[in-house]
This record gives structure tokens, sequence and C-alpha cells, in this order.
């Protein structure tokens, strides 16, 4: 699913707005496209499969430098910027729960298009086990309040390899 989305909704529309005459970026003009994974995000890295675009990781590899998700969110308060939530679908399962209670509480016409989603999923599906939550309950239903699910935000996770590690590369 993610891989869908990304692919679809991010990578795709960047190429064809990179293709507009008025741009005028392709084959004969190549471009080289800069992603900011950070070290935690190691196994996301992959090569462009648009021929003209080379695709480099400059927090990763190449610059001499390797930066962790924490780093990141240093490096960002330091600048005095404020940290940017993580990018995701209004209908995204992959969301936490305080990600579910943000769009709920700011974004009430997106919540209510996740769970129109949500019901039309499962008035398709003749099993009535797909749902956008993990919880498995219609979305409607849920609690935001009850607890956090444990999910980690971009810039708060400690977890995964270190980048001092043999995954960074360098």
């Amino acid at each position: 699913m993610s891989a869908f989305c990304s692919n679809e909704w991010k990578k795709r529309v960047v190429s064809r707005w990179l293709r507009q005459p008025e741009r005028g970026y392709g084959p004969k003009r190549p471009i080289i496209e800069w992603i900011g994974f950070s070290c935690n995000e190691v196994g996301r890295c992959k090569t462009s499969d648009v021929k003209w675009i080379d695709t480099e990781w400059p927090l990763i590899s190449g610059y001499g430098i390797c930066v962790d998700r924490v780093e990141c969110g240093k490096i960002i308060e330091d600048a005095g910027l404020p940290i940017a939530p993580r990018s995701a679908c209004f209908m995204c399962s992959f969301k936490t729960d305080s990600e579910w209670k943000h769009q709920q509480e700011n974004w009430p016409q997106d919540h209510q298009r996740a769970i129109n989603l949500d019901r039309e999923i499962r008035e398709r599906d003749s099993t009535h086990g797909l749902y956008l939550h993990r919880s498995r309950r219609p979305l409607e239903e849920v609690d935001f309040s009850e607890k956090d699910d444990g999910q980690t935000s971009l810039f708060g996770h400690q977890g995964g390899e270190d980048c001092k590690t043999a995954t960074c590369w360098t």
C-alpha cells in the first residue's frame, strides 16, 4: 500500500510536472532528484524507474554525513522551524491514533471523507473484514483518546539501525 501511494501520488506527479513543456526536463535534459530519507529509512532507498532521473539520498550517502531521524529533528528545531508531520493521505491505514485524532480535530471534512470511505470499503467487501483503522473497527467508532497505539512520530523515533552501523551508506 505505501509503495502504491508514494509512487502514484508523489513520484509520478513530480515526473509529470517536470515533463511539462515549459520545464523541459526529460531524456535530453536529465535531473538529479534528492530524497531526504534519514539513515533510519535506508531500506526505502530505491533508484528511479524513470531513466532521465538519477536519485540521490544526501542524508545517507555520498556527502560524508549520515543523519538519523532524531538528528534531523534537532537540525530543524535549531533552525527555528516547526517539525513537519508525517505525510499521509486522509485515508491512510498506517496512521497512528494521534494522527487520526489530529485529522478529526483539525480537518473534520477529511476525517468525514475517511469515515465514508471506511464504510464504503465494507459495503463492497462481502466478508466485511476490511477497515482503515488497525483495530478492525469502523473508524467512526474508534475513540482516539483511549490510548496511543505505539506508533512513533517521524522525528521522535529512536528505534531502527543507528547511523554509525554498516547499514549507513557513506
